[in-house]
């Protein structure tokens, strides 16, 4: 063992070492090495499967609701009403798609005259899977009909006040509903109030933003006008009962 280099021989005991270390935890972990890249074969596998599912079920669910869609149209053509293709298809679909039927059935309810009918497809689009924008916006619609065609003001801001906030994705469309009860009630401080925090929220859409502010200026125009009448009555007010002090 003299004539080798002594560098050589302690390179290859260390290269020896190293083997002898990757056999032993190859013997203790190896079979957790390979159940890991099984695991995350099947995990791909799995969600290219799961993908592979969604899609279908979508086209599944976009074929329904086109059967649905040109029943619907067909029905309208022969002068009957799409109404019923709208409530049988309702239940055979999901998430979106029946959240979409049922505002074509509250739609062509509303059409009809058959407001019950509308806010029970409200009803269910609210109740449905769909994503939180589908739903609240059923929900929006669905207090908008009963200010208009049933009167229940107070059913529709009980149903509009849970819709605002941040976090409702129709806040503002609500606020602005909720500013028009309070006109509408006589409430012009209140109204003016919600009115001023849609024009000045650099969030709301432009066209309620615009409609905000004409509002207030409609709202302080009235005020002005009240105040030289509430003026003149309190003088003559205070005239009269000064007569009648007179009178005493």
């Amino acid at each position: 063992m003299s004539d080798q280099n002594p560098d050589l021989v302690f390179q290859e005991v260390d290269e020896e070492l190293r083997r002898a270390r990757m056999n032993a935890l190859w013997k203790a972990y190896g079979k957790y090495v390979i159940a890991g890249a099984v695991l995350i074969v099947l995990l791909v596998a799995g969600r290219e499967g799961w993908r592979a599912y969604v899609h279908s079920q979508e086209e599944a669910q976009s074929t329904v609701f086109g059967e649905a869609s040109k029943a619907a149209d067909k029905a309208l053509q022969d002068g009957g009403s799409p109404l019923a293709v709208w409530q049988d298809v309702m239940p055979k679909l999901e998430g979106g798609y029946e959240a979409l039927a049922g505002l074509r059935a509250a739609g062509v309810a509303l059409s009809e005259g058959k407001v019950d009918a509308a806010l029970e497809a409200y009803a269910a689009v609210e109740a449905s899977d769909a994503d939180i924008s589908m739903k609240e916006l059923s929900s929006l619609l669905a207090a908008m009909v009963q200010i208009s065609h049933k009167g229940d003001l107070d059913g529709a801001r009980a149903r509009l006040s849970g819709l605002v906030g941040h976090e409702h994705p129709w806040s503002h469309s609500a606020q602005e509903q909720l500013a028009l009860l309070d006109l509408r009630a006589g409430d012009l401080d209140s109204a003016s109030s919600r009115f001023s925090s849609l024009a000045n929220d650099s969030e709301t859409p432009q066209s309620i933003r615009s409609r905000a502010t004409e509002f207030n200026q409609m709202i302080d125009a009235r005020k002005a006008a009240a105040a030289p009448a509430e003026e003149e009555t309190a003088p003559a007010a205070s005239d009269e009962a000064a007569t009648e002090g007179e009178a005493q």
